[in-house]
């Protein structure tokens, strides 16, 4: 995801520039979406927070082509703390009909109605809402480990049998997972050192399980898996693979 931002005195505001694709292979079904753009509030003084803006679009492709998606994310205000967080968005069908709506708030749950009809003032008859996803609460303790979800921590977890550049093995970041803060900045120099020589001698490590290429549908750069990790994970041979550190 690649974001570019500008500061505006009291706070920052950040756009993603790039797009994601989901495709559902068992049902032959591709979506595009882009992301929210965010402001970042109270960054030299008060509490830090985050609040989402803007409108993202998602684009069915393949044997959704015709579907699509229209998602706003409405700007909190400093004077009505009712209207914070609010998400609201419909669902168009190929024939250009709002099928869906959709209403919630981003930091909390979503619900989801169906369109019955459509009055002549262009007001929705819907059927009841029905919530299609809340958010999960965090452990007690989260405020410990930056707010992360257990999910979130878990990630940087150590697993046996993963190939020799997963970036879980870097011994700086082993460090620091032990709270060994010192020894951990040494080692991240160390291995800073490596790259850069390694890219003055023109050895740069190339990409092992991806290759770049355009997307089909909205021709910009992504990066597709290409080659055979998980045969290499089975047969713990990762005798082809640069040593990093």
């Amino acid at each position: 995801l690649m974001i570019e931002s500008k500061f505006r005195g009291k706070h920052v505001s950040a756009y993603a520039v790039a797009f994601s694709r989901i495709d559902f292979e068992d049902t032959g079904r591709s979506f595009i979406f882009n992301r929210p753009n965010f402001n970042v509030y109270n960054i030299t003084f008060g509490q830090l927070f985050v609040d989402l803006i803007g409108e993202v679009t998602v684009t069915g492709k393949k044997k959704a082509k015709g579907w699509k998606s229209t998602i706003t994310y409405i700007p909190m205000t400093f004077f009505q703390k009712v209207q914070q967080r609010l998400v609201k968005g419909e669902v168009i069908d190929p024939s250009n009909n709002v099928r869906l709506l959709l209403n919630g708030r981003w930091n909390e749950n979503m619900e989801i109605a169906q369109v019955k009809s459509v009055t002549e003032k262009n007001k929705y008859d819907t059927s009841e809402s029905r919530e299609i996803w809340r958010k999960r609460m965090p452990p007690a303790d989260s405020h410990l480990y930056y707010h992360f979800t257990t999910f979130a921590c878990s990630l940087n977890e150590p697993e046996e049998g993963v190939a020799i550049t997963d970036s879980r093995l870097r011994p700086d970041q082993r460090l620091m997972e032990n709270g060994l803060w010192d020894e951990s900045n040494v080692e991240k120099l160390r291995i800073e050192e490596i790259q850069r020589e390694r890219r003055k001698l023109g050895n740069d490590v190339k990409p092992a399980w991806f290759t770049q290429m355009y997307d089909e549908f909205s021709d910009k750069p992504v990066w597709k898996y290409s080659a055979n990790y998980w045969k290499c994970k089975e047969a713990g041979n990762w005798s082809k693979r640069p040593k990093l550190w």
